[in-house]
């Protein structure tokens, strides 16, 4: 049995998300092959506070809502399909709050070679052009994060009064083939899916579909979201050898990045402290250089009791462990002891802030 997720991110009944939605969910019903539809905005989901909380050994987001709820789908999906409304030239918020919640565990999911799905994006806007200029990178980028592959991302302009998608059949004619592809991709058989380019002007990722993207010297245009690299020619633009955000390597590579910033938070932790003490009592500025100390070796030095390392590997991710061990060593040399229990690990974390 395939697994079809479809969120939609609009609540209004008989919009023109509910009747894409609508369509879609008809024409993709058939034997080994279950739908199940989420209505994101009926959910309740919190934005992110930045508390880095989900860098544990669940990669689990601390705050308690329906988003764990809503990964459990996310995980058992085949195909995740995005319906949404274009808010202030771009996608409604809830899209990015959940990829905020869930980037550590996504991220780990792709780095360590996580299932793979089809990714579907359909976009109503009630303007044209500029107007939606923003429309496309977040769900591209939603898609990416799941670890899916894009299929088809498109925008579809002039459709903000409630039902006027009605009024364009030939759309209407494109979602039911763009299901009816879906279906048949899930089920091993032969399927192409239409354009997914509402503009052909302007130039799209084709990785992920993004519109949006970094120009750098030489015409070399970089996608915003993947991070895929085209160079323009007189006649056309060709792939160039660039860096994938969402491939294995390149979920390592963010992993090495914050991993090294918690290590550089444990090592730095009693500095900022004096600095913002001084800072809260008399309002001034430390304005001296910050030096990091030069890296120690620690391994013959150090004993973890049995304890701690449970401890340790309960609460860091893997993929940070061995950037934070050092750390946690360190710092304990620092305070003149060579044992890390349980106790004095989750000591040291505290005081560095992660």
């Amino acid at each position: 049995m395939k697994n079809i997720l479809l969120l939609r991110f609009s609540s209004r009944k008989h919009g023109n998300c509910w009747i894409a939605s609508d369509l879609l969910i008809k024409g993709m019903a058939c034997n080994g092959v279950q739908v199940e539809s989420v209505t994101v905005p009926s959910l309740s989901l919190k934005s992110c506070i930045g508390c880095f909380g989900c860098n544990n050994g669940e990669l689990k987001c601390v705050m308690n809502d329906d988003l764990e709820s809503l990964k459990e789908k996310l995980i058992i999906a085949d195909a995740i399909i995005l319906v949404a409304p274009c808010f202030i030239f771009s996608a409604p918020s809830s899209m990015k709050a959940i990829m905020d919640r869930m980037a550590a565990w996504a991220l780990h999911e792709i780095e360590t070679g996580g299932k793979r799905r089809l990714g579907i994006s359909i976009s109503m806007a009630g303007a044209t052009g500029e107007w939606h200029s923003m429309q496309r990178s977040l769900p591209s980028l939603f898609l990416k994060l799941m670890n899916c592959e894009v299929a088809f991302l498109k925008t579809y302009e002039n459709v903000g009064i409630k039902g006027e998608i009605l009024l364009n059949p030939a759309a209407l004619q494109e979602i039911e083939t763009v299901a009816e592809s879906i279906k048949l991709t899930l089920l091993g058989e032969s399927a192409k899916f239409p354009s997914g380019h509402e503009d052909e002007r302007l130039s799209y990722c084709p990785s992920c579909g993004n519109d949006s993207f970094r120009i750098i010297e030489r015409k070399t245009f970089v996608c915003s979201v993947c991070g895929k690299a085209q160079k323009a020619t007189a006649f056309s633009t060709r792939p160039i050898e660039s860096m994938d955000k969402f491939s294995p390597s390149g979920a390592k590579g963010h992993s090495a990045l914050i991993g090294g910033k918690i290590a550089s938070g444990f090592a730095a932790s009693e500095e900022i402290a004096r600095r913002l003490d001084t800072y809260l009592t008399t309002g001034a500025i430390v304005t001296s250089e910050y030096h990091p100390q030069t890296e120690m070796e620690t391994q013959a030095e150090i004993e973890w009791t049995e304890e701690g390392l449970d401890e340790f590997h309960r609460v860091v991710p893997k993929a940070f462990q061995s950037f934070v061990k050092k750390a946690v060593e360190r710092k304990a040399i620092e305070q003149g002891v060579n044992i890390i229990t349980a106790e004095l690990f989750l000591e040291i974390k505290k005081a560095s802030g992660n």
